[in-house]
């Protein structure tokens, strides 16, 4: 990008340099003489989304120097280079078999720490036992098609994938075990009940 200011006097008064001040400033470098802006090395939105610096202008007057500034807020843009997390997984879910069809088995939860489109994830499900359950590809919500028996150990896999151009995914191997129901803690009392 290139900043350009304007002073109406003629000859050396002026011809006007600029300079860059702020924390970070010498994150770029600005043309003292044409007022083009440059990073100096690649920045991340994940460390550091916006950078608010000081642009001036200085005219070349012999006896006194006038100068004018502006403030210049740079915004830094997501660039899809995080890939998709799981955050509450494991190799193996255990799930009591009092589970039926249409209940939900298990809510995944995954992270990503781009931004917009960059961040938006899907999931989907595959593997020998993926016919028995659905996933709702945007909330990751793994449902039940059928009843689920005792003592049974099915393998899926679980892939997230972000928004992104190209899409970043993270695949998760992973069994679901079924036990007895009785195993499981319960609550006593409802949830509306507690005070």
């Amino acid at each position: 990008a290139t900043l350009q200011a304007q002073d109406a006097d003629i000859g050396t008064n002026g011809q006007l340099t600029y300079t860059l001040s702020g924390d970070n400033s010498d994150a770029f470098a600005l043309d003292p003489l044409t007022g083009e802006l440059k990073a100096l090395w690649s920045h991340d939105r994940e460390e550091k989304d916006e950078y608010q610096l000081t642009v001036t202008a200085e005219d070349g007057g012999q006896d006194v120097q006038l100068s004018g500034s502006a403030s210049l807020r740079i915004q830094v843009q997501d660039q899809n280079d995080n890939v998709p997390q799981f955050t509450n997984i494991g190799d193996t879910i255990y799930v009591p078999d009092s589970v039926k069809r249409g209940e939900v088995v298990y809510q995944f939860d995954a992270e990503d720490k781009d931004s917009g489109a960059n961040s938006k994830l899907q999931f989907y499900l595959s593997g020998s036992a993926s016919g028995q359950f659905s996933l709702d590809s945007s909330t990751g919500s793994l449902t039940a098609r059928q009843d689920l028996q005792k003592d049974t150990r099915l393998q899926i896999n679980v892939e997230v994938f972000d928004s992104g151009k190209p899409a970043l995914s993270t695949r998760k191997q992973l069994s679901i075990e079924v036990a007895d129901a009785g195993l499981f803690p319960t609550f006593t009392s409802s949830i509306s009940q507690v005070n």
